[in-house]
């Protein structure tokens, strides 16, 4: 078995408000999470048999790796993800809606059988579980797809304005994660404006967030200071 850390472009993904409700919906949410993922692998020519995939119940973790530009993740298969989604919800009532978040970052990971470790993972899976992002859809009912970049996958894959990516639409985000600051940009695909609220597009220097209160590391809050989204989160979040 080859252990060897190889650079990829990690995906976690998270099933909004998944345990509310019956079982059967839980059961319903977790089936529907498979098909939408498989529904935009489909529709995604540059997917291949060489791309880690593992779906445990109302999360997945997908791992591209390098030979995919950051901006093909960002751009073409979040707006497959985004369609299929649609495709889903359009004939579904409230109850049985599918809402996610999704995290990406890039970095050296190991993979060995149904497992994947890195920097990266851990990453993402937190900026996945911050309250900036959760806060996001909850103020966006109407919105059923939020996503956040690591800064330094923002600057490679959204900067430039690759493949239609408007660095205008995404949002600063600064969270604490399990007692770990967390910094990224928010994007909610499809909705006007910037991602998590209005404001005009960023301009400048990137701005430097003051560190979150270490006191309210376990009280949920999120308040807006320009265009920064800054939060504490002390949910516990397995990955």
């Amino acid at each position: 078995m080859d252990e060897q850390p190889y650079p990829h472009t990690v995906l976690q993904l998270d099933t909004v408000s998944s345990s509310k409700g019956t079982v059967l919906r839980q059961v319903h949410l977790d089936k529907a999470l498979e098909k939408v993922l498989a529904d935009a692998k489909a529709r995604c020519s540059f997917v291949g048999d060489d791309w880690f995939h593992r779906v445990t119940g109302d999360s997945a973790v997908l791992a591209a790796p390098s030979r995919i530009p950051k901006s093909v993740i960002a751009a073409d298969f979040v707006r497959e993800l985004r369609t299929a989604l649609h495709n889903f919800n359009v004939v579904m009532n409230e109850t049985g809606r599918l809402r996610m978040r999704l995290a990406i970052d890039h970095g050296d990971v190991i993979r060995h059988g149904e497992f994947i470790n890195g920097t990266a993972v851990v990453r993402a899976a937190r900026l996945c579980d911050s309250e900036a992002v959760r806060d996001a859809l909850r103020r966006n009912d109407n919105v059923d797809l939020a996503v956040v970049l690591t800064e330094a996958f923002y600057d490679d894959a959204v900067v430039e304005g690759d493949r239609g990516l408007n660095p205008g639409e995404f949002t600063f985000v600064h969270d604490r994660v399990k007692d770990r600051e967390v910094t990224g940009y928010l994007w909610l695909p499809g909705r006007p404006g910037k991602g998590g609220g209005g404001g005009a597009p960023r301009s400048g220097p990137r701005p430097i967030p003051g560190p979150p209160s270490g006191n309210g590391t376990y009280v949920r809050d999120v308040r807006a200071e320009g265009n920064t989204v800054i939060g504490t989160n002390g949910s516990m979040h397995n990955y």
